[in-house]
């Protein structure tokens, strides 16, 4: 079972590479549930797994990512934000969650375990990094050899053109900014989705998107 920060119950099934949510009769899954089952699948997700949430805020995604690794995973969730931190270790204590393990990182560092993970997602966090080369230095050091790193991050139509000073003031960064620093840091990529997600309003819309990217062979 997974419980979602609107406190609704929803229970997630995997078939194969597929997950599906199945709330409780009469209710409707929320807080983000669309776009889980698909970061799920991006980050092969599953039990046994081992996950770093780089970014990872007050632990909405680390709490999710926990349930679905059971039994035997583990998520790490590193942030600068000691209040986040502080906030998600609340949760996890009222959630009696066991295998949620907390770091605070630095601006260019998430302190993670060398060669320890099978997986490191970013969501909506890479723009507000002020240190990508060493962080992706960092992660990729921390990736198993056939570890995935998986960027979500979002961008209206409207602020594609503009510079990356605009873009990250507004808190967003287009996707094509991402994929050249992850090139630049010894990645390959091996998926891209530029409308991963809807984002923004009808007057003013745009995407969330997806990148999966691996160490590139040297």
């Amino acid at each position: 079972m997974i419980r979602l920060a609107s406190r609704i119950v929803c229970r997630l099934r995997g078939k194969g590479d597929r997950y599906d949510w199945f709330p409780p009769q009469g209710r409707r899954c929320s807080g983000g549930s669309l776009a889980l089952p698909k970061l799920f699948e991006a980050l092969d997700a599953k039990p046994g797994a081992r996950i770093a949430d780089v970014g990872s805020g007050d632990g909405f995604y680390s709490m999710q990512i926990a349930s679905v690794i059971t039994p035997g995973g583990r998520v790490t969730a590193s942030d600068i934000d000691q209040e986040g931190l502080d906030r998600l270790n609340n949760r996890i204590k009222s959630e009696k969650l066991t295998n949620i393990d907390v770091v605070l990182g630095r601006p260019d560092d998430p302190l993670l375990e060398t060669n320890a993970y099978d997986a490191v997602l970013i969501r909506n966090a890479y723009h507000e990094m002020t240190e990508h080369e060493s962080m992706l230095r960092h992660i990729r050091e921390a990736l198993k050899a056939d570890g995935r790193l998986v960027i979500s991050d979002r961008i209206l139509e409207s602020r594609r053109d503009a510079t990356l000073k605009e873009q990250v003031a507004v808190h967003q960064i287009a996707s094509d900014t991402v994929a050249g620093e992850l090139r630049a840091a010894g990645f390959e990529i091996q998926r891209r989705d530029e409308s991963f997600e809807p984002f923004g309003q009808a007057e003013s819309h745009g995407h969330y998107w997806l990148i999966v990217a691996v160490k590139a062979k040297e």
